[in-house]
Order: C-alpha cells, then sequence, then structure tokens
C-alpha cells in the first residue's frame, strides 16, 4: 500500500509544481497510518461497516501516529502528514475539522495518494475498486473532500503515476 502511496505522492508533486517531493513527505507516505498500532486488531479487522464506537476508536490512530511520529527527532516533520490525512476540504473530517488551505500542501496531497491506494485495494470489508469508479469518485469529491487541482493533475497524469 504504501509504496503506491508514495509513487502518487511523487508524481504529483513533480507535475504540479515540477520540483522533486521533500524526502520527509515521502516517508509521511510510508508512516502515515502507523497510529494503527494503538487500535484493536478487532476493529481493524471488522469484516462489516464499523460501528460509532470502532469508528471512535478508529479515528484516535492519527492522534497516536502523531504522538509516536514526534517522540523520534527523525520523524518530527512527518507527523502532521499522519496527524492530519482524515482532514477534507470542507471541514468535515478528523482530528480537526480543518478546512481548505488550513490544511497543509503536503497533506491535502497526501489525502488523494492514500484514498486512491484505499479504493484501488481489497479491504476485509470491501472489494477493490475498478479505475474509473476511483475516477468517478475522486470528481465528485474535488471541492469538498479533495484538493480540485490536485485531483485534476493526479487525472491528467495517472497513466504516468500508476
Amino acid at each position: 500500500m504504501s509504496f503506491m502511496y508514495g509513487i502518487i505522492l511523487s508524481w504529483i508533486d513533480l507535475v504540479y509544481n515540477n520540483t522533486y517531493i521533500p524526502n520527509f513527505v515521502e516517508m509521511g507516505a510510508l508512516l502515515h497510518d502507523i497510529g494503527k498500532i494503538g487500535v484493536r486488531d478487532e476493529v481493524l479487522f471488522y469484516p462489516l461497516k464499523l460501528s460509532y464506537e470502532f469508528m471512535e476508536e478508529m479515528k484516535e490512530h492519527p492522534k497516536i501516529g502523531k504522538e509516536l511520529l514526534s517522540s523520534v527527532d527523525l520523524f518530527k516533520d512527518i507527523s502532521d502528514i499522519a496527524y492530519l490525512h482524515h482532514e477534507k476540504l470542507n471541514g468535515t473530517g478528523y482530528p480537526l475539522g480543518l478546512a481548505s488551505r488550513d490544511i497543509p500542501k503536503w497533506v491535502r496531497i497526501s489525502t488523494i495518494a492514500d484514498s486512491f491506494d484505499a479504493m484501488n485495494s481489497a479491504r476485509v470489508y470491501k472489494k477493490s475498486m475498478d479505475f474509473f469508479e476511483i475516477k468517478k469518485e475522486l470528481i465528485e469529491n474535488s471541492g469538498t473532500q479533495f484538493d480540485k487541482t490536485l485531483v485534476d493533475v493526479f487525472l491528467k497524469n495517472v497513466n504516468r503515476i500508476v
């Protein structure tokens, strides 16, 4: 999962800014879900839609990830990627409910990569989606969940990315 995530991050940034992505962002891609280590297996591998209680426990993984990464000098720069990767542009994400430009650029890029990877991967509770379903989901959620400009860059270059 994280390998694809890192590739997507690198290409989006290369095309969007014509620069290479900083190493700390690629490391953030690899470790963005490290906080799941603090979530019970019963919740992580639950085969159905999560109950309210299970979802509340799952929503703790960004905070746990930030705490873990912030405790190591080498990883302090990537702790916000782990902490904020479930934020949405319209402010309905978690853990802080940040909106729009309050969400750092690297996190907005990471959110697209993480979401693409999640939709492209089978889970205990769901099948993987095909590319056309993923594309539709990204477009439908541009401007609310995802940064529209970054989604446009991703979709225009997806054949070179994946």
